[in-house]
């Protein structure tokens, strides 16, 4: 399925289910299991029976798997109990971004709270110096400073050489973290000579939930910790009440670091959504107050976190240091707290601005050397003016912009540092490894780590060259010509008098959405554009009156692309349009359904329909 922009794909749980209906025809072809816009939505999200329906609605606590399931939870809770009550210095090791702020500042306050006197110290590493992950000057700058135990947070699945480092050094290292393990050409997992490892999936060992972020894994570690040293379960009030004010902390991470918004994380997130407004945390409420969230609802969205706090948190971090962001979520009172957060919102004014031009910058460089040619289906680019601590943002804007992976570096001298972000179906993971080996003869051309979907990396300038030509070469294997548009995901197929404004508040009760859980969108067939305006500054948004069958409905069109005229030639001709499109509620005045365009076509759904007039994947 094609529209004007994207490619329109059918989630497979709704293909052939959906209530569907001909461009030029009202009468609905019956769906095969149920009834319902509601209905066939939880069904899109794989919740076929009503006992996973409910449980997805109301997420509960009690859903949470116990920290032992956790494998090294256990062990890591024993050892950390151990260096308390012996007295021994422990330090966190943490990351820049949200998740290891988070991460780093749960672990903190248990720590804390047993030892008030002695609270654990934190390490972040900064972005630009050091980059990403455990590395041996820090490791040996502890072990100077008198660290004895060294627990990190978000990072060191792929540390080899800092962990035998810190063996070397009589450090015991405790190593927490949930990023893709390090596997060898024979395809066994390779993992750093540890203390304890804790990870949800790493080892021989599974988590009955393996998606956690580095702040769900920290949780469970805390859990674990606060069980071990009151020797209960329950805990009692103490350790429960601070674990309660901990959730907000699990919840921002695991949004901000886009992992799957079900099982564990849909509950995590759930319930720490619901404690912000009640929370006692100095820098969390100055946070929260500043972005506003709190303005117009009792509990705000994970597209709030996602936008409106963790841009604030990650501001410090991506020009430089997180160590103020750190120390606001940990030992800020309430006046540092209302300092710290104003700082925060001037630095992430300048970084959006540096995006910005960064984007253009590269975005014309991807134009000029010749990225955006069929046959070149990956964009290497780098810039020695380019934040490092920034690009990743913009490489997310360039996939959007030419459906391609990215990955945008600063050069600094003999040295490439940046970030990935890729396609869907394709891992830039899997595509760095393939060049790592063909690069690496001596072990330190390149190194990378991340997910499928995004990843950093570090390479020597001169072998940049030979980066491009093995990722272009990887990525037209394992690219076909058709994805190299950007695609939208289709929940289902249904009409305008579907979309009641009881409907859509219902739907927008499944949040928190993200990953996982994307705010749902429909195709609506057979539309008849009877008004479209330009709106803005520039007149980049279009707004539009649409309807069928005598109902009508708002639609608004953000940054919409050149296809005004397009738009206003169906209108003239009477010819009647596709959409796919994702429904609000309009609260400003009287709340009414208001469509939210992501693209439009015409005759996209009655091409897509087969022969039984069961709409097929695309």
């Amino acid at each position: 399925m094609r529209g004007w922009t994207r490619r329109w794909i059918m989630r497979p749980e709704t293909t052939g289910m959906a209530s569907t209906e001909d461009a030029n025809s009202s009468e609905a072809v019956p769906h095969a299991k149920s009834s319902g816009v509601l209905s066939r939505l939880l069904q899109a999200r794989g919740l076929i029976d009503e006992a996973a329906q409910a449980a997805f609605r109301s997420p509960r606590m009690a859903d949470l798997h116990f920290p032992e399931t956790l494998p090294g939870a256990e062990a890591a809770a024993v050892r950390l109990v151990e260096a308390v009550r012996g007295g021994r210095t422990i330090a966190i090791y943490g990351d820049y971004d949200v998740d290891g702020i988070m991460s780093s500042s749960i672990l903190y306050h248990v720590l804390a709270l047993v030892d008030p006197a002695n609270p654990p110290r934190i390490y972040v590493p900064h972005r630009i110096d050091e980059g990403y992950g455990l590395n041996i000057p820090a490791v040996e700058k502890l072990a100077a400073e008198g660290v004895e135990v060294l627990i990190s947070v978000d990072c060191g699945v792929t540390a080899m050489e800092p962990a035998l480092r810190a063996k070397e050094l009589g450090i015991e290292l405790i190593i927490t973290d949930h990023h893709t393990a390090v596997v060898d050409d024979l395809g066994a997992v390779v993992l750093p000579d540890v203390s304890v490892l804790v990870h949800p999936s790493a080892g021989e060992d599974k988590a009955p939930f393996t998606e956690l972020c580095g702040g769900g894994v920290a949780f469970k570690v805390a859990w674990a910790f606060l069980e071990r040293w009151f020797s209960s379960r329950p805990l009692p009030v103490e350790g429960k009440n601070l674990l309660v004010e901990l959730l907000p902390f699990a919840a921002l991470a695991t949004i901000a670091d886009v992992v799957a918004l079900h099982g564990e994380n849909r509950v995590l997130t759930s319930a720490g959504l619901r404690l912000i407004r009640n929370c006692t945390n100095p820098g969390l409420r100055a946070l929260v107050e500043a972005s506003g969230v709190l303005k117009d609802r009792e509990i705000p969205k994970a597209s709030d976190v996602a936008f409106r706090l963790a841009p604030l948190l990650n501001a410090a971090g991506r020009l430089g240091s997180a160590d103020t962001a750190m120390h606001l979520m940990t030992r800020a009172d309430d006046a540092e707290a209302a300092e710290i957060v104003a700082e925060l919102g001037r630095l992430n004014r300048q970084r959006q601005k540096m995006c910005r031009e960064i984007t253009e910058q590269a975005s014309a460089m991807v134009i000029e050397q010749g990225f955006d040619i069929e046959s070149r289906r990956a964009i290497v680019l780098a810039d020695e003016s380019w934040n490092p601590g920034l690009v990743g943002i913009c490489c997310s804007r360039l996939v959007e912009q030419f459906a391609r992976p990215v990955i945008l570096l600063q050069k600094v001298g003999d040295v490439c540092r940046g970030s990935a972000r890729s396609i869907r179906d394709y891992s830039i993971h899997e595509g760095l490894k393939v060049c790592a080996r063909k690069l690496n003869v001596d072990e330190s051309i390149m190194t990378f780590g991340g997910h499928d979907a995004a990843a950093g990396l570090s390479i020597n300038a001169d072998s940049l060259e030979a980066l491009v030509e093995h990722l272009c070469e990887h990525a037209g294997e394992n690219i076909d010509p058709s994805q190299l548009v950007v695609a939208v995901d289709v929940d289902d197929l249904v009409t305008v008098r579907d979309l009641s404004l009881a409907v859509i508040e219902d739907i927008e009760r499944l949040d928190p959405f993200g990953a996982g859980n994307p705010y749902p969108c429909f195709a609506l067939s057979g539309l008849r554009v009877n008004q479209v305006i330009k709106m803005g500054k520039s007149g980049e948004h279009l707004r539009m009156n649409l309807s069928r069958d005598g109902v009508q409905v708002k639609a608004v069109w953000w940054r919409a692309p050149d296809v005004l005229d397009r738009l206003l030639d169906a209108q003239t001709n009477e010819t009647l349009i596709d959409i796919v499109a994702e429904p609000e509620v309009d609260r400003w005045r009287d709340p009414r359904v208001q469509l939210k365009i992501l693209d439009v076509g015409i005759d996209v759904v009655a091409e897509a329909l087969d022969s039984n007039g069961e709409l097929v994947a695309g």
